[in-house]
C-alpha cells in the first residue's frame, strides 16, 4: 500500500508541479523558482521510477516466497512479461526516467515543462492499471482500467481548476 501510495504521489507531483509551471504561472518563472521547479521534478521523478520498480519487485516476491526472490532478475522479468500490473510499473518508470532525464538535460521554461508534465500524464494514466483493475478474466477487465481513468483525469480537472483560482489569487493585480 506503501509502495502504491508513493507512486500515487511521484505522478502527481511530476504531472501538476509542471503543469503549474508551464501553464499557470504568468510569464517567465523568476531563477531562484526555476530551480526550486526543477529540484521538485526531479524529485518526483526518482520517486515515481524507484517506487514503480520496487512495486514489480514486492509483486514478484509474493509469488518467489521471499523478499530476496522477489529482486531475483528470472521473478522480475516473470512479472513484467506475465503481468499487466508489471507492465504498467515498467512503463511509468520508463517515463519517470525519461523525465528525470529531461529535468536534468532541459534548461527551465515552459516548454520543458509542459513535455515533462506530458510524461507525468502518460504516468498518471497508466496508474490506472494497477490493483485488481489490472486483472484479467473479468468482463471489467477494460471497463474498470478505463473508470479509473476518467476518476484521475477527474481529479486532475478539480486541481486544475484550484490552480487557476490560486493563480488569479495570487497574481492579481
Amino acid at each position: 500500500v506503501i509502495v502504491r501510495l508513493l507512486q500515487y504521489v511521484g505522478a502527481a507531483i511530476l504531472m501538476g508541479s509542471s503543469l503549474f509551471f508551464a501553464w499557470i504561472v504568468p510569464g517567465p518563472l523568476p531563477a531562484a523558482l526555476a530551480r526550486r521547479a526543477r529540484a521538485l521534478g526531479i524529485a518526483a521523478a526518482a520517486l515515481l521510477a524507484s517506487s514503480s520498480l520496487l512495486a514489480i519487485a514486492l509483486q514478484g516476491s509474493l509469488f518467489g516466497g521471499s523478499l530476496a526472490a522477489g529482486f531475483a532478475p528470472d521473478t522480475f522479468a516473470t512479472i513484467l512479461s506475465s503481468m499487466d500490473l508489471g507492465k504498467a510499473a515498467a512503463a511509468r518508470a520508463l517515463v519517470a526516467a525519461l523525465a528525470f532525464a529531461l529535468l536534468l538535460g532541459l534548461p527551465s521554461g515552459r516548454i520543458g515543462s509542459a513535455i515533462v508534465a506530458g510524461l507525468g500524464t502518460l504516468a498518471a494514466a497508466s496508474l490506472a492499471w494497477m490493483g485488481h483493475a489490472a486483472g484479467r478474466g473479468s468482463r471489467l477487465h477494460l471497463s474498470m482500467p478505463t473508470a479509473r481513468l476518467l476518476k484521475i483525469v477527474y481529479v486532475l480537472l478539480i486541481c486544475s481548476g484550484l490552480s487557476l483560482v490560486v493563480r488569479n489569487a495570487v497574481f492579481a493585480n
